[in-house]
């Protein structure tokens, strides 16, 4: 009788263990987000931070090949005081707390952490994390406007401190497409309203730690977590 073919184990990535890595349903999506018209017509710097279309293209690539994974995890609780998504420049991964990119308010969270991915890219070492949150919360401003929603004018956020930040990185937008050639007051409001909330109180003494992607991975293949 001939023996059965033994069956490839399946090990989890997450726990830092070797895996096969595969392409879900968010990952697909999100390269598809990345590569839409709206985040492809995405240009300005903020203080030495470049944000693209084709830096966000890259992005799109990086994820393809697996040198970026992203998550769908269920730990980033969805309540005040605490992170719906993260990036992780230690692990090279985007970590998502929701798995469903057709919302507005998902698609800007995710395009949020996208902009630190790219920062993490291109090893963009002693911007701090302050002006990395500026440029996250314009981000999401000018997708919104790109994608051509007009009502509402903008998204509303539940706690007040953080609707502050998202008008003032709305007026931040508007300045940029309006090309205004110094925006200095709306630059200086961006920052002032990321200051007020208390997990950012800190965020212009903290220096980010990007210093390029560590992981270089390929679909198909066995990778090994950076744990082991």
């Amino acid at each position: 009788m001939a023996k059965k073919k033994a069956k490839k184990p399946k090990w989890n990535f997450r726990e830092g263990d070797k895996g096969l890595i595969t392409k879900s349903s968010l990952t697909n999506a999100l390269i598809k987000l990345l590569r839409s018209p709206a985040v492809q017509s995405i240009n300005f710097v903020f203080n030495a931070i470049i944000v693209s279309g084709s830096r966000m293209a890259e992005l799109a690539r990086a994820i393809e090949k697996f040198e970026i994974i992203v998550y769908h995890d269920t730990k980033c609780a969805i309540v005040p005081g605490k992170f719906d998504g993260y990036y992780s420049a230690t692990d090279d991964a985007l970590y998502l707390g929701f798995d469903d990119l057709a919302p507005i308010d998902n698609r800007m969270l995710a395009l949020h952490e996208c902009v630190h991915a790219i920062s993490d890219i291109h090893g963009s070492a002693g911007i701090t994390k302050l002006d990395d949150e500026c440029a996250g919360y314009v981000a999401c401003a000018l997708y919104y406007r790109h994608a051509g929603h007009k009502y509402p004018k903008r998204p509303k956020a539940t706690l007040p401190l953080v609707d502050a930040i998202y008008q003032a990185a709305f007026n931040l937008a508007d300045a940029y497409l309006d090309k205004v050639a110094n925006p200095n007051n709306e630059v200086q409001a961006m920052r002032a309203a990321i200051l007020a909330v208390p997990i950012y109180k800190s965020a212009a003494k903290v220096t980010m730690a990007y210093n390029g992607l560590n992981h270089k991975m390929r679909s198909g293949e066995y990778a090994l977590a950076a744990s082991l």
